[in-house]
Protein backbone atom coordinates (compact mmCIF):
# COMPACT_ATOMS: atom_id res chain seq x y z
CA UNK A 1 0.00 0.00 0.00
CA UNK A 2 1.17 3.27 -0.48
CA UNK A 3 1.22 4.43 3.14
CA UNK A 4 2.37 8.01 2.14
CA UNK A 5 -0.49 9.04 -0.36
CA UNK A 6 -2.66 7.02 1.98
CA UNK A 7 -1.62 9.02 5.47
CA UNK A 8 -2.05 12.52 3.33
CA UNK A 9 -5.78 11.34 2.56
CA UNK A 10 -6.47 10.36 6.01
CA UNK A 11 -4.98 13.58 7.21
CA UNK A 12 -6.95 16.03 5.39
CA UNK A 13 -10.02 14.43 5.98
CA UNK A 14 -9.40 14.21 9.45
CA UNK A 15 -8.44 17.68 9.28
CA UNK A 16 -11.82 18.64 8.13
CA UNK A 17 -13.56 16.35 10.15
CA UNK A 18 -11.28 17.11 13.80
CA UNK A 19 -12.11 21.01 12.35
CA UNK A 20 -15.53 20.74 12.93
CA UNK A 21 -15.64 18.62 16.77
CA UNK A 22 -12.63 21.53 17.81
CA UNK A 23 -15.23 24.44 16.74
CA UNK A 24 -18.42 23.08 18.98
CA UNK A 25 -15.60 22.62 21.35
CA UNK A 26 -14.25 25.76 21.70
CA UNK A 27 -17.85 27.40 21.33
CA UNK A 28 -18.71 25.45 24.50
CA UNK A 29 -15.70 26.61 25.96
CA UNK A 30 -16.50 30.49 24.83
CA UNK A 31 -20.17 30.29 26.45
CA UNK A 32 -18.73 28.93 29.65
CA UNK A 33 -16.35 31.59 30.01
CA UNK A 34 -18.49 34.21 29.81
CA UNK A 35 -20.70 32.89 32.32
CA UNK A 36 -17.31 31.51 34.76
CA UNK A 37 -15.30 34.05 36.48
CA UNK A 38 -11.17 33.75 35.60
CA UNK A 39 -10.66 32.00 38.98
CA UNK A 40 -12.84 28.72 38.49
CA UNK A 41 -11.02 28.38 35.25
CA UNK A 42 -7.88 28.21 37.77
CA UNK A 43 -9.17 26.04 40.05
CA UNK A 44 -10.00 23.63 37.39
CA UNK A 45 -6.44 23.95 35.42
CA UNK A 46 -5.09 23.07 39.05
CA UNK A 47 -7.36 20.04 39.07
CA UNK A 48 -6.22 18.99 35.68
CA UNK A 49 -2.61 18.90 36.41
CA UNK A 50 -2.52 16.19 38.22
CA UNK A 51 -5.30 14.43 36.74
CA UNK A 52 -4.29 14.39 33.59
CA UNK A 53 -1.00 13.86 34.20
CA UNK A 54 -1.73 10.34 36.21
CA UNK A 55 -3.96 9.34 33.61
CA UNK A 56 -1.21 9.59 31.00
CA UNK A 57 0.92 7.44 33.20
CA UNK A 58 -2.15 5.13 33.93
CA UNK A 59 -2.24 4.18 30.04
CA UNK A 60 1.61 2.84 29.94
CA UNK A 61 1.28 4.25 25.91
CA UNK A 62 -0.53 1.33 25.04
CA UNK A 63 -2.66 2.94 22.08
CA UNK A 64 1.14 3.70 20.54
CA UNK A 65 2.65 0.35 21.70
CA UNK A 66 -0.59 -1.73 19.84
CA UNK A 67 -0.13 1.41 17.04
CA UNK A 68 3.41 0.22 16.53
CA UNK A 69 3.35 -3.40 16.56
CA UNK A 70 3.48 -5.16 13.32
CA UNK A 71 1.00 -7.53 14.64
CA UNK A 72 -1.87 -7.77 17.18
CA UNK A 73 -4.57 -10.25 18.50
CA UNK A 74 -7.45 -10.36 20.47
CA UNK A 75 -5.87 -11.96 23.29
CA UNK A 76 -3.04 -10.00 24.18
CA UNK A 77 -5.08 -7.27 23.64
CA UNK A 78 -7.64 -8.23 26.21
CA UNK A 79 -4.95 -9.24 28.70
CA UNK A 80 -3.13 -5.77 28.19
CA UNK A 81 -7.18 -4.11 28.98
CA UNK A 82 -7.37 -5.75 32.28
CA UNK A 83 -4.08 -4.85 33.47
CA UNK A 84 -4.79 -1.14 32.51
CA UNK A 85 -8.39 -1.25 33.99
CA UNK A 86 -6.56 -2.51 37.15
CA UNK A 87 -4.17 0.60 36.96
CA UNK A 88 -6.63 2.69 36.22
CA UNK A 89 -8.56 1.91 39.14
CA UNK A 90 -5.60 2.12 41.44
CA UNK A 91 -4.97 5.88 40.18
CA UNK A 92 -8.65 7.15 41.03
CA UNK A 93 -7.64 5.72 44.32
CA UNK A 94 -4.63 7.81 44.52
CA UNK A 95 -6.26 11.25 43.32
CA UNK A 96 -8.61 11.28 46.12
CA UNK A 97 -6.22 10.70 48.92
CA UNK A 98 -3.62 12.85 47.57
CA UNK A 99 -6.49 15.41 47.21
CA UNK A 100 -6.28 17.19 51.00
CA UNK A 101 -2.44 18.27 50.51
CA UNK A 102 -2.37 19.04 46.98
CA UNK A 103 -4.88 21.69 47.32
CA UNK A 104 -2.57 22.84 50.53
CA UNK A 105 0.30 23.26 48.31
CA UNK A 106 -1.67 25.58 46.11
CA UNK A 107 -3.17 27.01 48.96
CA UNK A 108 -6.44 26.92 47.23
CA UNK A 109 -9.07 24.71 50.03
CA UNK A 110 -11.91 23.78 47.35
CA UNK A 111 -9.55 22.22 45.34
CA UNK A 112 -9.95 19.12 47.20
CA UNK A 113 -13.53 18.49 46.50
CA UNK A 114 -12.91 19.36 42.89
CA UNK A 115 -10.19 16.52 42.58
CA UNK A 116 -11.93 14.05 44.08
CA UNK A 117 -15.05 14.57 41.64
CA UNK A 118 -12.61 14.50 38.46
CA UNK A 119 -10.65 11.08 39.87
CA UNK A 120 -12.80 8.50 37.93
CA UNK A 121 -10.97 10.26 34.38
CA UNK A 122 -8.30 8.24 34.92
CA UNK A 123 -10.15 5.23 35.17
CA UNK A 124 -12.46 6.28 31.91
CA UNK A 125 -9.47 6.69 29.70
CA UNK A 126 -8.29 3.27 30.25
CA UNK A 127 -11.19 1.93 29.91
CA UNK A 128 -11.28 3.49 26.11
CA UNK A 129 -7.36 2.54 25.70
CA UNK A 130 -7.24 -0.49 23.25
CA UNK A 131 -10.69 -0.30 21.25
CA UNK A 132 -8.95 3.45 20.37
CA UNK A 133 -5.51 1.91 19.23
CA UNK A 134 -8.04 -0.68 17.45
CA UNK A 135 -9.32 1.86 15.52
CA UNK A 136 -6.22 3.58 15.28
CA UNK A 137 -4.08 0.36 13.57
CA UNK A 138 -7.21 0.49 10.86
CA UNK A 139 -6.93 4.28 9.95
CA UNK A 140 -11.11 4.17 11.09
CA UNK A 141 -10.84 8.11 11.95
CA UNK A 142 -14.24 8.86 10.90
CA UNK A 143 -15.52 6.52 13.91
CA UNK A 144 -12.45 8.30 16.07
CA UNK A 145 -14.10 11.78 14.84
CA UNK A 146 -17.58 11.03 15.62
CA UNK A 147 -16.81 9.77 19.40
CA UNK A 148 -14.95 13.40 20.04
CA UNK A 149 -17.62 15.23 18.31
CA UNK A 150 -20.48 13.73 20.64
CA UNK A 151 -18.16 13.45 23.60
CA UNK A 152 -17.66 17.67 23.30
CA UNK A 153 -21.47 18.16 22.49
CA UNK A 154 -22.95 15.28 26.03
CA UNK A 155 -20.25 17.33 27.86
CA UNK A 156 -20.81 20.58 26.48
CA UNK A 157 -24.44 21.00 27.24
CA UNK A 158 -24.03 19.07 30.59
CA UNK A 159 -21.65 21.95 31.54
CA UNK A 160 -23.64 24.92 30.11
CA UNK A 161 -26.60 23.33 31.87
CA UNK A 162 -24.64 23.15 35.52
CA UNK A 163 -23.26 26.34 34.63
CA UNK A 164 -26.57 28.06 34.74
CA UNK A 165 -27.70 26.03 37.53
CA UNK A 166 -24.89 28.02 39.15
CA UNK A 167 -22.56 25.38 40.14
CA UNK A 168 -19.70 27.21 39.50
CA UNK A 169 -16.44 25.39 39.11
CA UNK A 170 -18.47 22.25 39.39
CA UNK A 171 -19.82 22.78 35.73
CA UNK A 172 -16.63 21.98 34.72
CA UNK A 173 -16.24 19.00 36.06
CA UNK A 174 -19.55 17.85 34.54
CA UNK A 175 -18.43 18.94 31.30
CA UNK A 176 -15.17 16.61 31.37
CA UNK A 177 -17.44 13.87 33.24
CA UNK A 178 -19.69 13.54 30.58
CA UNK A 179 -17.43 14.33 27.51
CA UNK A 180 -15.68 11.02 28.85
CA UNK A 181 -18.49 8.67 29.23
CA UNK A 182 -19.79 9.96 26.04
CA UNK A 183 -16.81 9.00 24.32
CA UNK A 184 -16.30 5.84 25.76
CA UNK A 185 -19.63 4.52 24.84
CA UNK A 186 -19.13 5.59 21.06
CA UNK A 187 -15.92 4.14 20.88
CA UNK A 188 -16.81 0.74 22.21
CA UNK A 189 -19.75 0.38 19.57
CA UNK A 190 -17.36 1.17 17.25
CA UNK A 191 -15.04 -1.94 18.04
CA UNK A 192 -17.56 -4.79 18.68
CA UNK A 193 -14.69 -6.82 20.70
CA UNK A 194 -14.89 -8.02 24.12
CA UNK A 195 -11.78 -8.31 26.24
CA UNK A 196 -11.80 -12.18 27.54
CA UNK A 197 -10.31 -12.47 31.23
CA UNK A 198 -7.69 -15.39 30.44
CA UNK A 199 -3.78 -14.86 31.81
CA UNK A 200 -2.91 -18.73 31.37
CA UNK A 201 -0.12 -18.88 29.24
CA UNK A 202 -0.06 -20.26 25.93
CA UNK A 203 2.42 -21.26 22.95
CA UNK A 204 2.30 -18.66 20.19
CA UNK A 205 0.94 -15.82 22.56
CA UNK A 206 1.96 -12.28 21.74
CA UNK A 207 4.55 -11.21 24.69
CA UNK A 208 2.94 -9.37 27.16
CA UNK A 209 5.47 -7.16 29.06
CA UNK A 210 7.84 -6.40 25.99
CA UNK A 211 4.66 -4.74 24.87
CA UNK A 212 4.49 -2.90 28.24
CA UNK A 213 7.70 -2.12 28.59
CA UNK A 214 7.72 -0.26 25.37
CA UNK A 215 4.43 1.51 26.05
CA UNK A 216 5.89 2.24 29.12
CA UNK A 217 8.88 4.63 27.60
CA UNK A 218 6.45 6.03 24.96
CA UNK A 219 4.03 7.55 28.40
CA UNK A 220 7.19 8.58 30.15
CA UNK A 221 8.00 10.42 27.62
CA UNK A 222 4.56 11.46 26.60
CA UNK A 223 4.66 12.34 30.56
CA UNK A 224 7.57 14.46 30.34
CA UNK A 225 6.19 16.22 27.27
CA UNK A 226 2.79 17.09 29.55
CA UNK A 227 5.14 18.02 32.55
CA UNK A 228 6.76 20.89 30.15
CA UNK A 229 3.51 22.09 29.17
CA UNK A 230 2.01 21.52 32.71
CA UNK A 231 4.92 23.12 34.60
CA UNK A 232 4.33 26.70 33.69
CA UNK A 233 0.56 25.86 35.06
CA UNK A 234 1.88 24.59 38.10
CA UNK A 235 4.54 27.77 38.93
CA UNK A 236 1.96 30.36 37.87
CA UNK A 237 -0.61 28.46 40.13
CA UNK A 238 1.74 28.44 43.36
CA UNK A 239 3.13 32.20 43.00
CA UNK A 240 0.65 33.99 41.06
CA UNK A 241 -2.81 31.90 42.59
CA UNK A 242 -5.69 30.42 40.45
CA UNK A 243 -7.17 33.96 38.77
CA UNK A 244 -3.54 34.21 36.91
CA UNK A 245 -3.81 31.09 35.97
CA UNK A 246 -7.43 31.65 34.44
CA UNK A 247 -6.18 34.44 32.14
CA UNK A 248 -3.22 31.98 31.34
CA UNK A 249 -5.97 29.02 30.72
CA UNK A 250 -7.68 31.34 27.83
CA UNK A 251 -4.64 31.96 26.08
CA UNK A 252 -3.94 28.02 26.29
CA UNK A 253 -6.89 26.76 25.46
CA UNK A 254 -7.23 29.37 22.44
CA UNK A 255 -3.65 27.85 21.36
CA UNK A 256 -4.95 24.34 22.14
CA UNK A 257 -8.19 25.02 19.94
CA UNK A 258 -5.46 26.23 17.32
CA UNK A 259 -3.45 22.85 17.66
CA UNK A 260 -6.25 20.55 17.40
CA UNK A 261 -7.53 22.06 14.22
CA UNK A 262 -4.60 21.94 12.41
CA UNK A 263 -1.87 19.87 13.46
CA UNK A 264 -2.91 17.23 15.64
CA UNK A 265 -5.18 15.49 12.71
CA UNK A 266 -1.93 15.17 10.87
CA UNK A 267 0.07 14.15 13.78
CA UNK A 268 -2.85 11.32 14.37
CA UNK A 269 -1.80 9.43 11.71
CA UNK A 270 1.53 10.33 11.91
CA UNK A 271 2.44 7.00 14.23
CA UNK A 272 0.42 4.44 12.07
CA UNK A 273 2.07 5.70 8.71
CA UNK A 274 5.38 6.05 9.89
CA UNK A 275 5.62 2.40 11.26
CA UNK A 276 4.45 0.96 8.00
CA UNK A 277 7.35 2.73 6.37
CA UNK A 278 10.22 2.32 8.56
CA UNK A 279 11.78 -0.06 6.34
CA UNK A 280 11.62 1.88 3.20
CA UNK A 281 13.33 5.25 4.15
CA UNK A 282 12.99 6.71 0.51
CA UNK A 283 9.15 6.62 1.29
CA UNK A 284 9.46 7.08 5.12
CA UNK A 285 11.11 10.49 4.21
CA UNK A 286 8.65 11.97 1.60
CA UNK A 287 5.69 10.84 4.17
CA UNK A 288 7.59 12.92 6.79
CA UNK A 289 8.17 16.04 4.69
CA UNK A 290 4.46 16.26 3.09
CA UNK A 291 3.64 15.58 6.85
CA UNK A 292 5.23 18.38 8.12
CA UNK A 293 4.27 20.61 4.96
CA UNK A 294 0.24 20.39 5.43
CA UNK A 295 0.29 20.81 9.21
CA UNK A 296 2.75 24.22 8.52
CA UNK A 297 -0.11 25.43 5.98
CA UNK A 298 -2.75 25.92 8.54
CA UNK A 299 -0.87 26.12 11.41
CA UNK A 300 1.06 29.23 10.65
CA UNK A 301 -1.21 31.38 9.65
CA UNK A 302 -4.19 30.21 12.47
CA UNK A 303 -1.34 30.86 15.03
CA UNK A 304 0.46 34.53 13.77
CA UNK A 305 -3.17 35.20 12.28
CA UNK A 306 -4.49 35.11 16.15
CA UNK A 307 -1.86 36.86 17.43
CA UNK A 308 -2.30 39.75 14.81
CA UNK A 309 -6.19 40.08 16.05
CA UNK A 310 -5.85 38.89 19.65
CA UNK A 311 -6.52 42.38 21.34
CA UNK A 312 -9.66 43.19 18.69
CA UNK A 313 -11.25 39.21 18.95
CA UNK A 314 -10.56 38.48 22.48
CA UNK A 315 -13.36 40.93 24.40
CA UNK A 316 -15.09 40.20 21.39
CA UNK A 317 -15.45 36.37 21.69
CA UNK A 318 -14.75 36.17 25.80
CA UNK A 319 -15.39 39.74 27.34
CA UNK A 320 -13.81 42.12 28.55
CA UNK A 321 -13.21 40.63 32.04
CA UNK A 322 -10.43 38.33 29.76
CA UNK A 323 -8.79 41.01 28.38
CA UNK A 324 -5.44 40.63 30.62
CA UNK A 325 -5.47 37.41 28.40
CA UNK A 326 -5.26 39.23 25.18
CA UNK A 327 -0.93 39.83 25.35
CA UNK A 328 -0.43 36.22 26.14
CA UNK A 329 -1.70 35.09 23.28
CA UNK A 330 0.08 37.15 21.04
CA UNK A 331 3.25 36.29 23.11
CA UNK A 332 2.67 32.62 22.12
CA UNK A 333 1.79 32.58 18.66
CA UNK A 334 5.74 32.16 17.33
CA UNK A 335 5.41 28.79 18.99
CA UNK A 336 3.73 27.70 16.11
CA UNK A 337 7.12 27.67 14.35
CA UNK A 338 8.54 24.34 16.82
CA UNK A 339 5.00 22.97 17.28
CA UNK A 340 5.08 22.08 14.07
CA UNK A 341 8.93 20.64 14.43
CA UNK A 342 8.28 18.98 17.78
CA UNK A 343 5.31 17.31 17.46
CA UNK A 344 6.24 14.84 14.48
CA UNK A 345 9.52 13.56 17.08
CA UNK A 346 7.69 11.62 19.43
CA UNK A 347 5.61 9.69 16.62
CA UNK A 348 8.87 9.47 14.22
CA UNK A 349 11.46 8.10 16.73
CA UNK A 350 8.67 5.47 18.00
CA UNK A 351 7.63 4.40 14.74
CA UNK A 352 11.52 3.76 14.04
CA UNK A 353 12.43 2.38 17.12
CA UNK A 354 13.82 4.89 19.16
CA UNK A 355 11.53 5.11 21.77
CA UNK A 356 15.06 5.68 24.65
CA UNK A 357 16.12 8.80 22.03
CA UNK A 358 12.44 9.77 22.98
CA UNK A 359 12.46 9.21 26.45
CA UNK A 360 16.07 11.22 26.51
CA UNK A 361 14.58 14.36 25.29
CA UNK A 362 11.75 14.11 27.32
CA UNK A 363 14.46 14.25 30.61
CA UNK A 364 16.80 16.96 29.12
CA UNK A 365 13.28 19.18 28.19
CA UNK A 366 11.83 18.65 31.48
CA UNK A 367 14.99 20.33 33.02
CA UNK A 368 15.41 22.61 30.78
CA UNK A 369 11.68 23.74 31.07
CA UNK A 370 12.07 23.60 35.04
CA UNK A 371 15.10 26.29 35.08
CA UNK A 372 13.40 28.00 32.34
CA UNK A 373 10.15 28.65 33.93
CA UNK A 374 11.30 29.01 37.85
CA UNK A 375 13.56 31.99 36.82
CA UNK A 376 10.69 33.19 34.82
CA UNK A 377 8.46 32.99 37.24
CA UNK A 378 10.06 35.35 39.83
CA UNK A 379 9.49 38.14 37.43
CA UNK A 380 5.94 37.88 35.35
CA UNK A 381 3.49 35.92 33.82
CA UNK A 382 4.34 37.02 30.75
CA UNK A 383 8.36 36.26 31.31
CA UNK A 384 6.92 32.92 31.60
CA UNK A 385 5.06 32.80 28.13
CA UNK A 386 8.73 33.56 26.67
CA UNK A 387 10.36 31.00 28.54
CA UNK A 388 8.04 28.42 27.26
CA UNK A 389 8.73 29.74 23.64
CA UNK A 390 12.52 29.62 24.07
CA UNK A 391 12.50 26.07 25.65
CA UNK A 392 10.23 24.87 22.47
CA UNK A 393 12.85 26.26 19.86
CA UNK A 394 15.32 24.84 21.60
CA UNK A 395 13.90 21.50 21.60
CA UNK A 396 13.21 21.80 17.90
CA UNK A 397 16.19 22.72 16.98
CA UNK A 398 17.66 19.65 18.90
CA UNK A 399 14.47 17.02 17.47
CA UNK A 400 15.69 18.02 13.73
CA UNK A 401 19.59 17.03 14.76
CA UNK A 402 18.14 13.66 15.92
CA UNK A 403 15.72 13.26 13.05
CA UNK A 404 18.89 13.50 10.76
CA UNK A 405 21.08 10.99 13.06
CA UNK A 406 17.85 8.61 12.91
CA UNK A 407 16.06 8.58 9.55
CA UNK A 408 18.71 11.02 7.58
CA UNK A 409 16.28 13.85 7.45
CA UNK A 410 18.46 17.07 7.38
CA UNK A 411 17.20 19.79 9.66
CA UNK A 412 17.38 22.23 5.63
CA UNK A 413 14.86 19.65 4.28
CA UNK A 414 12.56 20.05 7.29
CA UNK A 415 13.23 23.85 7.03
CA UNK A 416 12.19 23.97 3.48
CA UNK A 417 9.05 22.06 3.84
CA UNK A 418 7.54 24.67 6.50
CA UNK A 419 9.69 27.57 4.55
CA UNK A 420 6.61 28.74 2.51
CA UNK A 421 3.70 28.93 5.19
CA UNK A 422 5.98 30.34 7.50
CA UNK A 423 6.73 33.18 5.39
CA UNK A 424 3.55 33.70 4.17
CA UNK A 425 2.32 33.75 7.26
CA UNK A 426 4.51 36.22 8.85
CA UNK A 427 4.21 38.30 5.84
CA UNK A 428 0.13 38.20 6.24
CA UNK A 429 0.46 38.75 10.08
CA UNK A 430 2.39 42.18 9.21
CA UNK A 431 -0.37 43.37 7.11
CA UNK A 432 -3.14 42.86 9.62
CA UNK A 433 -1.43 44.83 12.29
CA UNK A 434 -0.40 47.60 10.19
CA UNK A 435 -3.78 47.62 8.74
CA UNK A 436 -5.38 47.95 12.43
CA UNK A 437 -2.82 50.78 12.82
CA UNK A 438 -3.61 52.96 9.94
CA UNK A 439 -6.58 52.23 8.37
CA UNK A 440 -8.52 51.11 11.22
CA UNK A 441 -7.08 53.54 13.65
CA UNK A 442 -6.84 51.19 16.20
CA UNK A 443 -10.51 50.19 15.83
CA UNK A 444 -12.11 47.20 18.05
CA UNK A 445 -15.46 46.70 16.31
CA UNK A 446 -16.88 42.93 15.13
CA UNK A 447 -16.61 44.75 11.66
CA UNK A 448 -12.98 45.71 11.90
CA UNK A 449 -12.63 42.08 13.39
CA UNK A 450 -14.18 40.70 10.17
CA UNK A 451 -12.16 43.12 8.16
CA UNK A 452 -8.86 42.01 9.83
CA UNK A 453 -9.76 38.64 9.49
CA UNK A 454 -10.50 39.01 5.25
CA UNK A 455 -7.54 40.88 4.86
CA UNK A 456 -5.40 38.27 6.52
CA UNK A 457 -7.13 35.44 4.26
CA UNK A 458 -6.79 37.53 1.17
CA UNK A 459 -3.14 38.04 1.67
CA UNK A 460 -2.07 34.39 2.92
CA UNK A 461 -3.41 33.08 0.11
CA UNK A 462 -1.99 35.18 -2.40
CA UNK A 463 1.41 35.31 -0.99
CA UNK A 464 1.60 31.21 -1.39
CA UNK A 465 -0.06 31.42 -5.18
CA UNK A 466 2.38 34.09 -6.23
CA UNK A 467 5.67 33.09 -4.54
CA UNK A 468 4.65 29.43 -3.84
CA UNK A 469 2.22 28.12 -6.46
CA UNK A 470 4.34 24.80 -7.47
CA UNK A 471 4.38 23.75 -3.39
CA UNK A 472 0.85 24.26 -3.12
CA UNK A 473 0.04 22.73 -6.61
CA UNK A 474 2.33 19.64 -5.47
CA UNK A 475 0.19 19.46 -2.11
CA UNK A 476 -2.91 19.54 -4.56
CA UNK A 477 -2.13 17.32 -6.75
CA UNK A 478 -1.28 14.88 -4.00
CA UNK A 479 -5.01 15.22 -2.64
CA UNK A 480 -6.85 15.20 -5.87
CA UNK A 481 -5.08 12.11 -6.59
CA UNK A 482 -6.27 10.72 -2.80
CA UNK A 483 -9.72 11.47 -3.51
CA UNK A 484 -9.63 9.79 -7.21
CA UNK A 485 -8.15 6.77 -5.07
CA UNK A 486 -11.30 6.63 -2.68
CA UNK A 487 -14.04 6.92 -5.75
CA UNK A 488 -12.91 3.95 -7.58
CA UNK A 489 -12.05 1.92 -4.14
CA UNK A 490 -8.59 1.34 -4.24
CA UNK A 491 -7.73 2.32 -0.97
CA UNK A 492 -4.19 3.42 -2.18
CA UNK A 493 -2.53 5.49 -4.91
CA UNK A 494 0.91 4.80 -6.30
CA UNK A 495 3.89 7.32 -4.58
Amino acid sequence: MAYGRRALGASFWSLMTNGGQQIIGFLFFVFLARLLPPEDFGVIAMALLVVDVLATIGRVGQVEALVQREEIDDRLCGRLFWVLQLIGLALMGLVMLAAPPISAFFRVPELVMVLVALAPVCWLQNLSAIPEARLRRDFRYKELALRSIVGMLVGGLAGVIAAFAGWGVYALVVQRLTNQLAQNVLLWASVRWVPAIDFRPRTGDQPLFPTLAFGAKVAVATLLNTANVRLIDVMVGFFMGPVALGYLRIAWRSFDFIMQFSIIPVVNVALATFSRLRDEPARLKRAYLKMTALASLSIFPICFGVGSVAHVALPIVFGERWMPSAPLMQALSPIAVAATINYFFVPLMTAVGHANWVLRQGLFQLVLSITLTYAASQWSIYAVIAAHVARATIMALLNMWSIRRAVGISPAETLSAIAPALLSALIMAASVWASWIWLFDHGGTLLHLFALIAAGVAVYAGILLLLFRRFVMGLWDEFQQMRRARKTGSGAVAE
